[in-house]
């Protein structure tokens, strides 16, 4: 069973998806998930759990996530960030965007938060997910860049560019 199959999507009738194809129904997918989680109820709280090396720090709030990321971009040592080699240095690190990766020590994901009608706090699993996936690809690079996985306009037959 391929992706379309599995999310209910009529197939074309006159060929199978290609690998371009299924990754545009992945990223379809994906955003997908952002608008029904935007579609939660807002809300104030935030949460910072550390994971044992990783610490999570998600926002209801968008205007104290920014002023919180605002703050930590003044605790990065940006020279020793991009010595490494394993940030793009072209990046222009401004405001914290829906999910956010930074590969510092420990490594952060930083991202949204909203909640149920009955007040559960609710984190963005697909944005958790991928930004999970950029700090394991930080230590590992024999997986493939997130980024760029399902990006129907940078994979070529079955291969990130």
């Amino acid at each position: 069973m391929d992706l379309s199959e599995a999310l209910g999507w009529k197939k074309p009738e006159a060929k199978k998806p290609d690998a371009k194809d299924q990754a545009k129904l992945a990223a379809d997918a994906f955003n997908a998930y952002q608008v029904w989680f935007e579609s939660l109820d807002p809300t104030d709280e935030e949460m910072h759990v550390d994971l044992g090396g990783v610490m999570i720090h998600a926002f209801g709030s968008n205007d104290k996530k920014q002023a919180a990321w605002k703050a930590r971009k003044q605790q990065v040592d940006w020279d020793s960030f991009f010595a490494t080699g394993q940030q793009d240095t072209t990046k222009k690190w401004g405001d914290a965007t829906a999910g956010t990766s930074l590969s510092s020590d420990p490594p952060e994901v930083w991202m949204d938060l909203r909640k149920t009608k009955s007040g559960k706090l609710v984190l963005p699993l697909h944005v958790l997910g991928h930004e999970q996936a950029h700090t394991i690809w930080q230590k590992d690079r024999r997986l493939a860049d997130p980024d760029t996985l399902i990006d129907p306009k940078t994979y070529q037959a079955g291969e990130e560019k």
